[in-house]
């Protein structure tokens, strides 16, 4: 059973108890509760997540952009909460969810197991007696796009809609000349955990005036938007710092580090679809 809006399509599931995938093809797969789904205190669950979710930009790019369809879902859907897993702590969950009017009562944070599962447990353990709705995603990890126009759509639209929400204003004048946003120590994905050489970086700041801010201090998003948009030179390594903040840069120089052993990665139609949103209102180079 599914359910469309705005021309998108939406699983329907009962009872469902765990959800896993496939990330080479975007494919899910359910398991369920033996018991008979019952008309009372009925759980209504949005399964929004993948098994990425603790991963920046997997989570914005797999995760975040079927969002802005929770609140018009829960027009359909009032007692609708999104499922979100709860371990490990990422803060950036809560940024976002602010940013798009979600409010906390609105989240069922569920008490998963802290660690990805050999990157295939989506949600374990949902609450029995429940309605699942479940997106349908593309992985950043697959080749193919199943769907590039919608794909794209629902980045454009994610952007937009934030932008409208925090009453951002889109500067033409930038108010800062550099903007450096080195790599967090905090809330990175074990697997993918690194120390990144800035020597060349720091080569071209020197002498220069310039910010050098860490995301974790973040604690509203829209003040990290409106820092990328009033900046002309912006520094940002390769991976989740230039893939999110890449999308809310217009009109500014993207200096990208840490790409030389990682732009093969491209390779992957989603990854190349997100790299040219950013080209089509930046310019964007290579320097590490």
């Amino acid at each position: 059973m599914n359910v469309s809006i705005d021309d998108l399509n939406f699983g329907i599931k009962q009872n469902v108890k765990n959800q896993t995938c496939n990330i080479q093809d975007s494919s899910f797969f359910f398991d369920y509760h033996d018991q008979t789904l019952k008309n009372d205190n009925t759980h209504y669950f949005y399964l929004f997540e993948t098994c990425l979710h603790s991963a920046f930009a997997h989570w914005v790019y797999e995760s975040a952009i079927y969002l802005p369809y929770f609140l018009k879902l829960k027009l359909k859907y009032p007692k609708l909460k999104i499922l979100v897993n709860k371990n490990p702590t990422r803060s950036y969950k809560n940024l976002f969810f602010k940013a798009l009017n979600i409010d906390e009562t609105d989240i069922f944070w569920l008490d998963n197991v802290d660690e990805i599962h050999g990157l295939k447990i989506v949600y374990n353990n949902i609450p029995e007696n429940n309605i699942c709705i479940n997106t349908m995603p593309h992985y950043l990890n697959t080749i193919k796009v199943k769907n590039t126009a919608l794909f794209k759509n629902l980045i454009v639209n994610f952007k937009n809609k934030i932008i409208n929400n925090l009453n951002i204003t889109i500067l033409q004048e930038k108010t800062n000349e550099h903007l450096f946003f080195p790599r967090s120590r905090l809330e990175n994905l074990v697997v993918n955990d690194r120390t990144n050489d800035y020597s060349e970086i720091y080569k071209i700041l020197k002498g220069k005036e310039y910010i050098e801010y860490d995301t974790i201090n973040t604690i509203y998003l829209k003040d990290q938007i409106e820092l990328l948009n009033s900046s002309k030179h912006i520094y940002l390594d390769w991976g989740s710092s230039f893939f999110v903040n890449g999308l809310f840069c217009n009109n500014s120089n993207i200096f990208i580090s840490g790409s030389k052993h990682l732009i093969g990665q491209l390779n992957f139609q989603g990854m190349r679809i997100i790299y040219n949103i950013h080209k089509e209102s930046n310019n964007i180079q290579n320097i590490s």
